[in-house]
């Protein structure tokens, strides 16, 4: 029989065992049900006989035969695909026991039967014992116990087989699992070191940023110092000159400088507060405000671009607002300006309209003795309106409308960025509803701003509100002011505007000589610049606060520089007060005022809402006009001047203006004439104040006249 006959159950190559000897390859399942292939016996014995007779009989029971006459040839048969061997022990050459132990080294657990005769072995169970045989099968006990017994020995086998095709299996699913798990601790030794590189990485691009933004902060404080000290110049002579030049074309480019100037100063404050929002540096800080005031200086503020546009300005605001909430004052202020000058600016013809609503009901707050309201301000405009697709982009910094015509429209993009964060600092949302204009839709758009629990404080609170009597209403009186600064145009300025006080003003350039002109003159005011040569002005403060002779001096810093917290920052320094450069004379005088004497100013040095009127002794042939001009002003200017009052468009202003002055003209009427001139002047000059103040006055202007026709 050839050994090709049994590719079907060949295996890899055998195994050695843990004694040495090689161990059968496993088979996968029994040989019964191997697609019908017979079980394979090899028969070593040296009987021709006993050869002839079991390879008949086992070949009529379903078992294919290897035939071998001798042991040595017995051990060349064995192979893998042999199920049993029945082997004979005495045989010529090598016997039955030598060829069991060299099959044995080869196939360690291939099932082998002794099939001899008693009398061959001269003590059976010992030699059992110390070979162990699968089975001693006695020749002379008949061919049916051959049978039954290589039966078992396959059953054996084909058992032992399948452990080990099962021992392989975990072999093989082991050894998989173990190189699975060495890859992996190898991709995660591999990932743990990228992670260690990355976090070194970001721990070093942490600290580069660190350093930039410190780097930031101080190119930021620095920038702010270089541009607020010459700004302060800008517009503080600029205001000086206004009231000293009585030229109109020269009152008109001072006003261009002036505005100007406002708007370089708006850019700077807006670049300086996205860096300190982008910082987190941005503190909101909530005191009781009177909100309709606030709300009230809007249309006064804006009143010159509405005129000029020919807009009209509405407020609508909710009866139920209570008079005083806990709010930031100027962070607020700041929202509405930029959002109600947005809605002004990309409005072309209509309405600009501010709506303020309490949501709901009060509802109890966190501290005892308050309550809150949730609060809805909305600033609504019939203007271009806003693609949807942008509504969300023109939030973002430096961004601005698609399409939008910067010569006309101009701006930074940095507004309402500013405006979203302070007002989610509030506790707040900033959102948009707008459609854009087109033949069949008006347009417009309407900026939405929610605040969530705005506290009402409690009444003992809102004494911080009192109104403070205005710096015009009042005079200093000789108290001495020393004033350290290291730029000379800042000393010039400060000069030209304590001159027409009774203070008494000492100079000082650097800090050193502050500390010794404050010892020298004990000066009831000290105000400062923090940035001095030889001694900063927060050394300064430091000295005067510790001499028990001067730490009673109150001491403003005035500075150009970005103070974080500055209120609180100044007062932990020791300062009393402080003010940020450019600052204005008005402002200027009510800080000072919160540390100097005052007294009211005399009546008849209290300025006048009407103008200035002398009675006049009119010509002969005047007297004959008199109630003509007056008839004249009573009806066909006073409706006009009744519509001014509400409100002001600039061009109707001047029309009126002009056409008060023709008749002063006409009728050689002085106090008429002077009255057009002035009202022009100030419209000329864009000096809304002054412009409604002579406005205010044609009612008494009228009255002289009539006064005059009737000899009073």
């Amino acid at each position: 029989m050839n050994n090709d006959d049994f590719d079907i159950f060949r295996q890899p190559a055998p195994s050695r065992s843990r004694n040495g000897a090689e161990s059968h390859p496993s088979r996968n399942g029994s040989r019964a049900s191997t697609n019908g292939q017979k079980p394979l016996i090899l028969i070593i014995d040296d009987d021709p006989t006993v050869r002839d007779m079991l390879s008949v009989a086992l070949q009529n029971k379903q078992f294919e035969v290897l035939l071998c006459e001798n042991g040595e040839k017995g051990v060349r048969k064995a192979n893998d695909q042999i199920s049993a061997v029945l082997l004979d022990i005495k045989m010529y050459g090598m016997d039955g026991f030598q060829t069991f132990k060299e099959i044995k080294e080869k196939f360690s657990h291939l099932p082998i039967i002794f099939h001899s005769a008693y009398q061959d072995l001269k003590d059976p169970y010992e030699i059992m014992n110390k070979y162990k045989p699968f089975a001693y099968v006695n020749k002379g006990k008949g061919f049916k116990e051959v049978y039954d017994t290589l039966v078992s020995a396959v059953d054996y086998y084909q058992q032992i087989l399948a452990n080990y095709h099962l021992v392989n299996q975990l072999t093989i699913a082991q050894t998989e699992l173990t190189e699975i798990n060495r890859t992996l601790e190898q991709k995660v030794d591999q990932r743990t070191r990228d992670l260690q590189a990355v976090n070194e990485q970001l721990k070093t691009a942490k600290e580069k940023a660190e350093v930039a933004n410190q780097t930031k902060s101080e190119f930021i404080a620095n920038m702010s110092h270089e541009l607020r000290t010459p700004m302060n110049a800008v517009l503080g002579f600029s205001e000086l000159l206004d009231s000293l030049v009585s030229d109109t074309k020269q009152k008109e480019y001072l006003q261009a400088i002036r505005t100007g100037g406002q708007s370089l100063l708006t850019l700077i404050n807006d670049i300086l507060d996205m860096s300190k929002i982008e910082a987190g540096r941005m503190e909101i800080q909530a005191k009781p405000i009177h909100l309709r005031r606030l709300i009230d200086e809007i249309p006064t503020i804006f009143s010159l671009k509405l005129s000029e546009k020919n807009l009209a300005f509405h407020t609508e605001v909710d009866h139920r607002l209570p008079e005083i909430l806990n709010l930031d004052e100027t962070r607020m202020r700041q929202v509405l300006f930029n959002l109600v000058g947005n809605a002004i600016k990309f409005t072309e013809a209509g309405h600009v309209k501010l709506i303020v609503q309490q949501e709901g009901e009060p509802h109890p707050g966190v501290e005892p003795a308050t309550s809150e309201i949730d609060l809805y301000i909305g600033v609504e405009d019939t203007g271009v309106g806003i693609p949807e697709s942008q509504q969300q982009e023109i939030f973002e910094a430096f961004h601005q409308q698609k399409g939008q015509d910067f010569s006309k429209y101009g701006g930074t993009g940095l507004g309402l960025t500013i405006s979203k964060r302070l007002i989610e600092q509030m506790n707040g949302t900033l959102t948009l509803k707008s459609e854009v204009k087109s033949e069949t839709n008006p347009g417009g758009s309407t900026f939405e701003i929610h605040l969530e629990q705005v506290v009402i404080p409690a009444i003992r609170e809102s004494t911080e509100m009192e109104a403070q009597p205005a710096t015009e209403a009042v005079e200093f009186g000789s108290d001495t002011i020393l004033l350290a600064d290291d730029i000379e145009s800042n000393r010039k300025l400060m000069v030209e505007i304590f001159q027409s006080t009774s203070l008494n003003l000492i100079l000082a350039q650097d800090g050193q000589e502050a500390w010794m002109l404050a010892k020298e003159h004990l000066p009831d005011l000290v105000l400062i610049d923090l940035k001095l040569p030889i001694m900063d002005g927060y050394e300064v403060v430091k000295l005067l606060k510790a001499d028990e002779h001067l730490k009673q001096i109150p001491v403003i810093a005035f500075s150009a520089s970005i103070i974080e917290n500055e209120q609180i920052v100044m007062k932990q320094k020791g300062f009393n007060g402080y003010l940020r450069k450019p600052v204005s004379k008005q402002e200027l005088f009510r800080e000072i005022g919160r540390f100097l004497e005052t007294h009211p100013v005399r009546n008849n040095e209290l300025p006048k809402d009407e103008p200035s009127l002398t009675k006049e002794e009119p010509p002969t042939h005047l007297l004959n006009q008199l109630p003509e001009i007056v008839a004249k002003l009573d009806q066909d200017f006073m409706p006009r001047w009744e519509k001014l009052l509400k409100i002001q468009p600039i061009k109707e202003v001047k029309a009126f203006g002009q056409d008060i002055h023709t008749l002063g003209k006409h009728y050689e009427v002085k106090s008429i004439v002077e009255y057009g001139e002035e009202l022009l002047g100030h419209v000329n000059r864009f000096d809304i104040s002054s412009m409604r103040k002579t406005l205010n006055g044609f009612p008494q202007l009228l009255l002289s006249l009539k006064n005059l026709e009737s000899g009073d």
